[in-house]
């Protein structure tokens, strides 16, 4: 592989508690590719897009335990996957349109209802 650009992200990351500035963090990040006249403004929306993917993946595999799933029979495993996608862009829908910043697991656990309390 030949190297053609190089990208050097300089980071500040601000932590808020409650609104309030609580950390300021600075770091770099880095990436390699072996891409050739191309714009940073390229470089830095291929990289920003990649990690808007893979938030989704960590969000997807840590609260539904997507890798997790045993589902195997005809085409359960796809049909389940299409329910968590719905609902992590119901979440995502309602974040925006709200403000709300609860996290995803606040969300489902407010908005899930017990169902086995119905009587027939």
């Amino acid at each position: 592989m030949n190297i053609g650009s190089i990208l050097v992200i300089d980071k500040i990351v601000e932590s808020k508690v409650n609104g309030e500035r609580v950390k300021i963090s600075h770091g770099q990040s880095f990436a390699v590719t072996n891409l050739t006249d191309i714009s940073v403004e390229n470089l830095l929306e291929i990289k920003t897009s990649h990690w808007s993917i893979e938030a989704s993946h960590w969000l997807l595999d840590v609260q539904f335990n997507e890798d997790r799933c045993q589902a195997r029979k005809e085409n359960s495993a796809a049909n389940l996957s299409s329910l968590r996608r719905f609902v992590l862009a119901v979440y995502k829908m309602v974040k925006i349109k709200t403000g709300n910043k609860s996290s995803l697991k606040m969300f489902m656990n407010k908005n899930t209802s017990d169902f086995s309390r119905i009587e027939e």
